[in-house]
């Protein structure tokens, strides 16, 4: 787990916390916490308690909480409050711009519980209706609902980029006198991206036997196709 995987479960645990209504100190804290964390240059992972008490506006609860991702892998303040909220709810709390407070207005109000449900809603015009959403902030919240739906199950041209430089650096300790380059959606740099694509100069042996080994160990979480 790296840093910005720990970060962002704490931004998430800080959100569903404000979505029903906890502590504002501890939610605040925990989105400072994010902030600080996923831009950290040591691994949080490998950290002790000590190493991670010198960490700025980091403390003893969250310092706990990372080693117990460390020795884990879950947090368990977080699963408490997953466990109780809509899944639809949970990834409507990842839209751009719309906060744990409005995700629980249209939740409540209008009984929402997906993004799709609230796309609905939106170009319907119901939010409207509701006590501080204006046009101006539903005309914004559906540019972002379009483009939430229709990245979902994709990356952003950063994250692909992070794992399309790790794969390329594995494959290149395989094949390491071969040229390996990007191609396609990440080659062309575009916002969304399904698929990381690379070409290579190796034959077709080499590269099965690459795939072959890659099903036994890989560096992502995904598949490791190929074409020749």
């Amino acid at each position: 787990m790296n840093n910005k995987e720990i970060a962002k479960k704490f931004q998430l645990l800080g959100k569903i916390m404000e979505l029903h209504g906890e502590n504002p100190f501890k939610t605040r804290s925990y989105s400072s916490a994010y902030l600080t964390l996923r831009k950290w240059p040591d691994k949080l992972i490998e950290m002790d308690a000590e190493q991670l008490a010198n960490i700025p506006g980091v403390g003893r609860a969250i310092q706990d909480k990372i080693l117990e991702l460390r020795s884990t892998g879950t947090m368990v303040a977080l699963e408490k409050y997953l466990d109780i909220t809509p899944a639809g709810i949970v990834d409507m709390l990842q839209i751009k711009g719309f906060g744990p407070k409005k995700v629980l207005t249209v939740w409540k109000e209008l009984g929402v519980e997906s993004a799709g449900e609230l796309l609905y809603a939106v170009r319907e015009n119901r939010l409207l209706d509701l006590k501080g959403f204006g046009k101006k902030t539903q005309d914004s919240l559906k540019i972002q609902l379009e483009y939430h739906l229709e990245s979902e199950g994709k990356l952003q041209f950063a994250q692909a980029e992070e794992i399309g430089l790790a794969l390329k650096e594995a494959i290149s300790a395989q094949l390491a006198s071969e040229r390996i380059e990007f191609t396609g959606a990440l080659h062309r740099k575009e916002d969304i991206i399904d698929k990381i694509e690379l070409i290579t100069t190796a034959d077709t042996k080499a590269i099965e036997d690459l795939v072959l080994s890659f099903e036994e160990s890989s560096p992502t979480d995904g598949q490791l196709k190929y074409k020749g």
